[in-house]
């Protein structure tokens, strides 16, 4: 789950990573792309977004291909995500990964013994920041929408090699988010639908036992 919820904060609030080092006009225009994308973002208290997670390796015999549905809901650094059977909660402190198909709840600080902080929103957003080249990579319309895209390439990396964010350019809001890695994998996430500030309230982001009947639930 890791790489999902990487994949998705990325997604959902990729404009905050908008440092670089290059120069270009297209470099330019992709940053500012990107910043506007942020503003919306980080001007909204609470964020709920519905999307489409969707995984495809053609060079594996068999070929891999899977898709997806998922939600995801923010207030801050708290956040609870729903995919692939499974949902995470994280209200601050703890994460709670609930693993359906076992009715087991995992609980996970959100940081270590040693003050380690795991990968919440801030520090996954913080990972993207340097080490990436970007430009503009064209356009294209999707259900009425015109999707202007921003390709990013990094500088240095055994597992990817390039990531492509798709932004409505109606709206100034990301819409999809590809990663395409050396192996061959294809990692995307579209973006079916967006709320800014909807009314979520702060108990959305507490574990609850009484949610979870008969799960095993460690204390």
């Amino acid at each position: 789950m890791n790489r999902f919820v990487t994949g998705l904060w990325v997604l959902a609030l990729w404009a905050l990573t908008g440092s670089g080092t290059l120069g270009a006009q297209t470099t330019e225009a992709a940053k500012q792309k990107l910043e506007k994308a942020s503003a919306q973002l980080k001007a909204a208290k609470t964020v709920k977004i519905a999307f489409t997670y969707s995984l495809e390796n053609k060079r594996t015999s068999p070929p891999i291909q899977q898709q997806e549905k998922g939600t995801l809901e923010t207030m801050g650094d708290r956040y609870r995500l729903k995919l692939m059977g499974t949902e995470q909660i994280c209200d601050g402190s703890f994460v709670w990964l609930v693993l359906h198909a076992d009715e087991e709840v995992q609980k996970n600080p959100v940081k270590d013994g040693q003050g380690n902080e795991a990968m919440t929103p801030l520090r996954l957003l913080e990972l993207h920041r340097k080490g990436f080249s970007y430009k503009l990579g064209g356009k294209e319309t999707i259900g009425g929408k015109t999707i202007e895209y921003v390709v990013l390439k990094p500088n240095a990396s055994e597992d990817i090699q390039s990531i492509q964010v798709g932004i409505d350019v109606k709206t100034g809001l990301v819409y999809s988010y590809t990663q395409t890695g050396t192996n061959g994998t294809v990692t995307r996430f579209v973006v079916d639908s967006i709320q800014l500030n909807p009314t979520l309230p702060a108990s959305r982001f507490v574990f609850s036992p009484k949610e979870f009947p008969g799960y095993y639930i460690p204390r």
